[in-house]
Formats: structure tokens, sequence, C-alpha cells
């Protein structure tokens, strides 16, 4: 997550470094970035940083980081049902996090990050394009198109996806028939 910097932010990190007589090159390899990007940001020319590089910076010089990143944060009011509130309560005593709003904000930059929700973000894209093309080929048959332009127009749509439209309708029909039998049956 990115964290704009601002003058006051850049000149607070130069003079804290310098009162520690500390180098830019010191600082920027206690950090694990380039003595350039340091600079950059101590001179205001990068308007942004990474929020764990500038924890590192804050740390390291002893400052406080909570002003700064409270200015870029938003309060917000949300209920949340206890069952929820519980689960986040105990991840902020698993991680040792300071309160529950650490414990949230964890929580949902592991969800966002996560590698399954951007598997399921294609997932969702396929089964679009997939009701797309069903829905694409079933208005063809209620226009009456020629069974020549018919044929062709599904032929590129199998080739283009690879599938075969017609397996894919009854597989389609299948699943839908079951889920409703399924939700009557409860």
């Amino acid at each position: 997550m990115k964290i704009k910097i601002d003058k006051d932010i850049s000149s607070e990190i130069n003079i804290a470094r310098k009162k520690l007589r500390m180098s830019q090159k010191m600082l920027a390899r206690k950090i694990g970035i380039s003595q350039q990007t340091l600079q950059r940001i101590e001179s205001g020319i990068n308007k942004t940083c990474d929020k764990d590089v500038l924890k590192k910076i804050y740390q390291i010089l002893e400052l406080d980081i909570t002003q700064v990143t409270a200015s870029n944060t938003t309060a917000k009011s949300f209920r949340i049902p206890d069952t929820l509130l519980y689960k986040i309560h105990s991840v902020k005593i698993k991680k040792k996090l300071s309160n529950d709003t650490e414990a949230l904000i964890f929580c949902l930059e592991e969800f966002f990050s996560n590698v399954e929700l951007s598997n399921t973000k294609y997932e969702i894209e396929e089964f679009i394009e997939d009701i797309l093309n069903k829905t694409f080929i079933n208005e063809l048959k209620k226009m009456g198109r020629s069974n020549e332009r018919y044929e062709s127009v599904l032929k590129m749509i199998e080739d283009k996806n690879k599938i075969n439209v017609v397996e894919y309708f009854n597989e389609y029909d299948e699943k839908v028939y079951s889920k409703i039998h399924a939700e009557r049956m409860k």
C-alpha cells in the first residue's frame, strides 16, 4: 500500500536522520532501498512511498508513524456481527496486534492479496463469458437466422472458447435444474 508523502514528512525524515548523524547511504542500507530512493523521499520528489518502507524509516529514526498513517486513512463506522468481531479479536491476539482495527486491516489486506481471489476473478469472468455466448446463440435462434449464418457463428464461438456448445448447453441446463430441484427439496 502506498502512502502519500508531503513536504512535512520528507523534512521530518531528513531532520531526524541528520539528528542521528546517519548518512543517507547508511539509512538506505538499513531499510533495504537504494540511496537514490531515500534521497527522492527526503527531497519530496517521490510523492508516495510504500507503507512498509515508510514504517522501517520511522522505526529506525525513532519517529512516531501513527500521524502519518492516520492521515492516509478514512474513518468509517460499520456494524459487525459479534461472531465476526470475535474472529477479528482472535486474529488480534494471534498476530499480537495492538487493536481490533489493526486486526481488521490485516484481515482485509490478506483477503485482497490472496491468490485464490484473483483465480476466482478469472473464473467469474469465464462464467460470464459463457453466459453471454449462450445468450447470443439463443438470440440467434429466436431471430430465425439462416442455418448457414447460425452454423458459422456457432463454429466461431466454439473455436474461440474451445467448447462444444451443444454439450455445454446440456451440462448447464442439468446444473440449473439440479439446483432448482435441490432448493425445492429443502
